[in-house]
């Protein structure tokens, strides 16, 4: 095992970059831009979907522009010889993207569904919540209510106590 680590060179850093190479990234970095998808900035999935709609459609429609001599010529053959099978293909990739869109549709209205039931919820909660407290309230006053009867009860039946008494001492007198 030593002797494998120690033909093991660390691999060398890259060469810096040349113009040419600052021009290349900053090329792809423009193209990268173009074709990425928009941004959502929202949570609404109608915005999503809209702006994925917008990129679900594949072209076959590629440029053919060319700065080099012959560049745009040998393009325009190479668009040609492939159209058929890059179409077959677009058609395919667009059909399918389609497909996902539509079905995140009735999932997002799905969704929008139960946020709808879940924010009802939670207002008729609130007014639960409101109900339950003012019961709670009322029930204090009832217990409180019903120790201050059974005090008067309690009076009474003394009351009454020492009125069987007084009549039992007036009629024994």
């Amino acid at each position: 095992m030593a002797e494998h680590l120690s033909d093991w060179q660390s691999p060398s850093l890259p060469p810096p970059l040349g113009e040419a190479d600052r021009g290349y990234i900053d090329l792809v970095r423009r193209a990268s831009r173009r074709l990425s998808s928009p941004e959502v900035a929202t949570d609404n999935i109608s915005d999503a979907l809209g702006a994925a709609a917008g990129v679900s459609v594949f072209n076959v429609d590629v440029p053919t522009a060319s700065h080099r001599a012959g560049g745009q010529v040998v393009k325009q053959l190479v668009k040609r010889a492939t159209a058929w099978y890059l179409r077959y293909l677009t058609d395919q990739m667009t059909n399918f993207s389609q497909a996902v869109l539509r079905s995140l549709g009735v999932l997002g209205q799905r969704a929008q569904a139960v946020d709808d039931r879940l924010e009802a919820m939670e207002s008729r909660s609130a007014d639960y919540d409101h109900r339950i407290a003012s019961l709670a309230k009322a029930q204090e006053r009832l217990a409180r209510a019903y120790t201050e009867l059974a005090r008067s009860q309690a009076d009474l039946a003394r009351a009454q106590a020492e009125l069987a008494r007084a009549r039992a001492v007036r009629a024994g007198a």
